[in-house]
């Protein structure tokens, strides 16, 4: 069967079960004041992730609206890491009521038996900020939303949050043929899976055959992914965009379950409703745009190039079977065609447009140091991290356990290179560095990218790092700081 054949739905009953994930709905027994409603809102995400700031937003709007009635507690990684269909196993978790809510890609449905997302996801026909937005605030978003139902869920809005190019850990992707056989990691989804077959890749949600996907990328097992530019700053080695090769966005959808809502009051269920909406309204402006998003990331030292207009409509044109089965659904067809007016009437500015920057071929530096650059002592650094140590200085507790043990570093003539704990699952990290008095400046260029800045001093237990900035995304300084700060030295042992 097609992938993109339509899955009847399953009517799924709201249960006990969901209905005791929300705590605190009644009076107390103590006759006083009603305790605020806790809801647990699962995402795959990590608190360090784009999407963290629909979550925060989220939150804020349901305090306020609720009057501190609602209390929305996030759950990271809710179905833990490293897990294959990642998204689906967060959404089958509010279907359950093991979740109260979720913050679910609207790519990921498609495998549940929810076919109204498909439209929005068909290759190369929502390829702008402006159009995400016009959409998600269209009627059709609501028959979106709509297909959720039969699962015994509620959406409660669409909210955007970036749009997907391929990356390539190689050559650059210019042409659909530079895809022709190789293994490309995308998030599982129907839609998505069809797409990369059309361009004659092979679509992957993990790694190889008993690998993970950073050790599939260094044996060149993997060669491209399919990654926003936010994300494509935490790929596992660098990777070069095409900038106007748009495949799709990625547009969270704020679901509830529906027992949990029946389990509220109309005041906290309009509450709920009127924060989504609202945070959808804050992410047209609080969310950076692709060119943006292209702009830090080339900043970052990445590099994004553009295909030639003939390569972009032979992408197109490649992904057209797609838009067969695609329209062997009324309904979907219908959706398409609405986007497609939508799109027609919609302005785009020209500065929204993502620009190339870099070079064709990664680079690697091979300068030497200007004289006096380098005052830290070469030499090898080594810490060990505790779990404690590194839950302590803020990092959650999933995250944490791949920087657990021994991590070492070595500074040699301005070449840095970077061991990583023995659990950890990306590989050595090379790049280059320069050191004042006062501070280190490294840059990764190999299996790592971006940047990152620090204050040193020499002490009688080695070297000491604080004030750590990560000056690619600085959401991520709190975690560096953990990683590398935090007022433990490492030892020189070497």
């Amino acid at each position: 069967m097609s992938r993109l054949s339509i899955i009847a739905p399953t009517v799924l009953l709201a249960s006990a079960a969901a209905l005791a994930g929300c705590s605190g709905a009644g009076p107390s027994k103590a006759g006083g004041s009603t305790p605020p409603v806790m809801l647990t809102l699962g995402t795959d995400d990590t608190d360090d992730r784009l999407s963290a700031g629909v979550v925060a937003e989220f939150t804020r709007q349901v305090t306020a609206l609720s009057d501190g009635a609602i209390v929305i507690k996030p759950r990271w990684r809710a179905a833990g890491p490293d897990q294959a269909d990642w998204d689906q196993k967060v959404a089958r978790m509010v279907r359950a009521g093991t979740l109260d809510l979720g913050m679910i890609p609207a790519r990921a449905w498609d495998t549940e038996g929810v076919s109204t997302f498909r439209a929005l996801h068909a290759p190369f026909l929502v390829d702008s900020d402006a159009l995400v937005r016009a959409v998600v605030t269209d009627h059709v978003a609501g028959e979106m939303l709509a297909g959720l139902e039969p699962l015994g869920l509620t959406g409660l809005a669409l909210v955007p949050e970036s749009m997907r190019h391929p990356f390539s850990f190689g050559d650059p992707l210019l042409h659909p043929a530079d895809l022709e056989g190789s293994t490309v990691r995308t998030p599982r989804s129907d839609v998505g899976y069809a797409t990369f077959e059309a361009f004659g890749a092979r679509p992957t949600d993990m790694g190889g055959p008993g690998k993970d996907f950073g050790a599939s990328v260094a044996d060149g097992t993997i060669s491209a992914a399919e990654s926003s530019y936010d994300a494509a700053l935490h790929l596992p080695r660098p990777a070069v965009g095409t900038a106007n090769v748009t495949l799709y966005p990625k547009v969270e959808t704020l679901v509830a379950n529906a027992g949990v809502l029946a389990g509220l009051s109309i005041e906290q269920r309009e509450a709920l409703k009127k924060a989504a909406v609202a945070t959808r309204t804050w992410a047209a402006t609080g969310m950076p745009t692709d060119a943006k998003a292209a702009s830090d990331f080339c900043k970052a030292g990445g590099r994004t190039l553009l295909a030639p207009q003939a390569a972009v409509a032979s992408w197109k044109a490649k992904a057209s079977p797609v838009y067969v089965q695609l329209r062997k659904d009324a309904a979907t067809a219908t959706m398409i065609d609405t986007i497609g007016r939508l799109k027609q009437s919609v302005a785009v500015p020209e500065g929204d447009r993502p620009a190339a920057c870099g070079s064709a071929v990664a680079q690697p530096s091979t300068s030497a140091p200007a004289a006096g650059a380098n005052l830290i002592p070469d030499g090898t650094y080594r810490r060990d991290n505790t779990l404690a140590s590194l839950v302590a200085a803020g990092i959650p507790e999933a995250s944490a356990k791949e920087y657990v043990g021994a991590l070492t570093f070595t500074l040699d003539g301005g070449v840095y290179t970077e061991t990583p704990p023995p659990g950890a699952t990306f590989p050595p990290c090379v790049g280059s560095y320069s050191s004042t008095a006062t501070r280190l400046e490294l840059r990764f260029e190999t299996n790592c990218s971006g940047a990152l800045a620090a204050a040193w001093v020499g002490t009688p237990e080695g070297l000491l790092l604080s004030d750590l900035e990560d000056a690619t995304n600085p959401r991520q300084s709190t975690f560096v700081e953990a990683i590398f700060g935090s007022g433990r030295p490492f030892t020189k042992i070497g």
